[in-house]
């Protein structure tokens, strides 16, 4: 699977394989957690969470090559070969790719405050978002 040598070019239509620039699978996660708790007072613990992990599949633009893995100047993505966007394949190129440009998100805060030496108040809140959408 190579680069399209037409892309870009509004004249020509054609899907003619650059040799020179062979497409890479790109199949990886960029991933981001952060958990700050704090003691606002003796009596009032508040934690908030945070985690992210954004998939990588693969593209056929450059920038977004840059911005998702490490690669080389020039070098075109093409796809992951995993569900839910099996897209690298030898016989298309890469610019058929599909990318999944979010993925999994969980945020989580909660508060704690005890009442008594034997009772402690709770109260948390959460949401989950795990998709994927092929763009």
């Amino acid at each position: 699977m190579f680069a399209n040598l037409n892309a870009g070019d509004a004249a020509k239509w054609t899907y003619v394989a650059d040799p020179s620039r062979p497409a890479a699978v790109a199949g990886s996660f960029r991933t981001g957690a952060l958990r700050l708790t704090t003691q606002a007072t003796p009596r009032n613990k508040f934690s908030l969470f945070w985690d992210e992990q954004l998939p990588c599949e693969g593209a056929a633009f450059n920038d977004t090559a840059e911005a998702c893995r490490h690669s080389k100047a020039g070098e075109i993505i093409a796809g992951s070969t995993v569900a839910p966007t099996p897209s690298s394949s030898a016989t298309l190129a890469p610019e058929t790719a599909a990318y999944r440009h979010y993925g999994q998100r969980v945020q989580q805060a909660t508060w704690q405050s005890p009442l008594t030496n034997r009772i402690l108040l709770e109260r948390a809140s959460g949401r989950m978002r795990a998709a994927g959408a092929a763009r």
